[in-house]
């Protein structure tokens, strides 16, 4: 952090000497981000895939639930082993219940991860289109200056949604 820091005290101190100070961009990648029009549907896709195999665990979660009950209920009128063999076989769903959750989790990261990938793929690409068309030497994160540069964020989100 210290030497990243260090770093850009010395490409600003280096810019404001010399004649490349027109030539440094600057863009607000979470700003790109939220504004990218693509961005909105990959989170509709997620959500999407979420709720698809939300209803399946819910399905199986409502039926875990009720033979719980039903279980409760006749719990008095069973014997011990009776009581024990049902209790493993509830054991046993719930633990089934879990990787289910488990694989569901996974599933979705695995999505967002790939999704989200290329969203940054092409916010970057549109990043490097726009700095060469502006022909800027130099691109920083907003976010790491604190002052100096031209700001390309909103020419970066044009691109990409047009």
């Amino acid at each position: 952090m210290l030497k990243k820091i260090i770093f850009l005290i010395c490409l600003v101190a280096f810019v404001s000497t010399s004649g490349f100070a027109a030539r440094i961009a600057l863009v607000d990648y979470q700003e790109v981000f939220a504004n990218y029009k693509e961005t909105k549907k990959v989170n509709d896709k997620l959500l999407a895939a979420k709720k698809k195999k939300q209803v399946a665990l819910d399905k199986v979660q409502t039926e875990l639930k009720k033979r719980e009950e039903d279980f409760i209920k006749l719990e008095k009128k069973l014997s011990d082993k009776e009581k024990n063999e049902r209790r493993k076989e509830f054991q046993a769903e719930l633990m089934i219940l879990r990787e289910k959750l488990q694989r569901f989790q996974d599933d979705l990261r695995t999505l967002q991860k790939k999704l989200v990938g290329r969203l940054d793929k092409d916010i970057k690409a549109a990043i490097n289109k726009v700095g060469k068309k502006e022909k800027c030497e130099i691109i920083l994160e907003k976010q790491s200056v604190y002052m100096g540069g031209r700001d390309i964020t909103e020419n970066v989100i044009e691109f990409l949604n047009k």
